[in-house]
């Protein structure tokens, strides 16, 4: 299903929301759909969350994250995600200014991992980061160098209790 679905993806050009939670795509569906948003152009929103996607397939969505210049809004809650996918994300986003809202309950982040994202996410919805991710991106091809900082809404639940971080940058709300 998420794999042929991955395939029409890659010639769409209106279908701009799709959600796909409780779908158990798993991580090769979720690495069907990266391949999809790579050259995507149409789709601004994606709920891939409670799919098993678990790191490998955060990997893959995140990787397609640093040439995807629509999506906005990313819904991943609870996908079994470990510390290696989150860094990956992380790393990704350098190369990503249009991602505003990141949904990341049930997926163990850390406090440093969710400051890092929260800045990242507060510059891209004040559009402070197209030039800053133009320039990595050219750093990328011409040196092999990757950058430097390390998310508008974010929120997170850890041990049943949810803390959210809005779009300000200022931290917890």
């Amino acid at each position: 299903g998420a794999i042929a679905l991955g395939k029409m993806m890659q010639h769409n050009t209106t279908l701009q929301k799709l959600y796909l939670s409780f779908n158990h795509i798993g991580a090769a569906g979720a690495a069907a759909i990266a391949r999809a948003l790579e050259t995507n152009t149409a789709l601004t929103t994606l709920d891939v969350g409670n799919n098993s996607i678990q790191s490998d397939g955060l990997v893959a969505l995140s990787h397609a994250l640093e040439t995807n210049t629509t999506l906005g809004r990313i819904y991943l809650l609870q996908n079994k995600v470990s510390e290696r996918g989150m860094k990956t994300l992380i790393r990704s986003m350098e190369y990503n200014s249009t991602v505003v809202m990141l949904s990341l309950q049930g997926n163990g982040l850390d406090k440093e991992q969710i400051n890092e994202l929260n800045q990242i996410l507060a510059e891209n919805k004040a559009g402070n980061r197209k030039q800053h991710v133009l320039q990595q991106k050219r750093n990328k091809e011409e040196y092999g160098i990757e950058g430097g900082l390390a998310a508008a809404d974010l929120s997170i639940t850890s041990g049943g209790a949810t803390t959210s971080w809005q779009s300000s940058g200022e931290g917890v709300a």
